[in-house]
């Protein structure tokens, strides 16, 4: 790292046509990522375990988790990164029930029963901006999918520092979902820079 490289590129077509030589140098810098969780009602420092808890489910109605999932991201990458988040049941599960409430990008308001993610700010010092990814931008009772596959929730297109974003968790169960005091997931989150 920090030596300046000299290279030449040439290109082939489908054809075998190759192009002029073009010439470029760069610098090689060491990739830098700084990532944080914290779990608490405002913007605090915590430290594990992280638990989110819903105050109730109660059936037909929508209810949100009064802890957020705050994270912190920094790097350098020329083309910024990426915080992701997936689920691990694919929605809240009851082992002694035997039921589970479905996580779907979707208006909890007007849908039968849903569980998903809803962002709730990103700032950053500088660089940026650090913005809330679709379908988790939403507001009301607007939420995105938390499935078995990793979607992104914040995002930068440019190097960041001192990144933090927050999301919060709503849930809705149906009529017919059986009471239960288990219904859980576990969320994984990862962040990644792009070089």
């Amino acid at each position: 790292t920090g030596k300046l490289y000299y290279f030449n590129v040439r290109a082939t077509d489908n054809a075998g046509n190759l192009s002029g030589v073009s010439s470029s140098n760069g610098q090689l810098v060491t990739p830098t990522l700084t990532f944080d969780i914290d779990v608490d009602a405002s913007d605090t420092d915590t430290s594990p375990p992280y638990i989110v808890d819903f105050d109730g489910l109660s059936a037909g109605n929508v209810a949100t988790t009064p802890k957020k999932i705050w994270v912190d991201f920094e790097t350098n990458g020329v083309a910024g990164g990426r915080v992701y988040v997936a689920g691990s049941n694919g929605g809240l599960h009851s082992t002694a029930a035997g039921s589970d409430i479905i996580s779907a990008t979707a208006n909890l308001a007007a849908a039968n029963a849903g569980f998903g993610a809803q962002g709730s700010s990103a700032t950053q010092s500088s660089g940026g901006p650090f913005n809330t990814a679709s379908p988790y931008d939403g507001t009301g009772d607007n939420v995105g999918v938390l499935n078995t596959t990793f979607q992104s929730i914040f995002s930068t297109s440019n190097p960041i520092t001192g990144g933090r974003g927050s999301f919060l968790l709503k849930a809705k169960p149906s009529n017919l979902t059986p009471a239960s005091n288990d219904y859980s997931d576990t969320l994984i989150i990862i962040a990644a820079g792009t070089y």
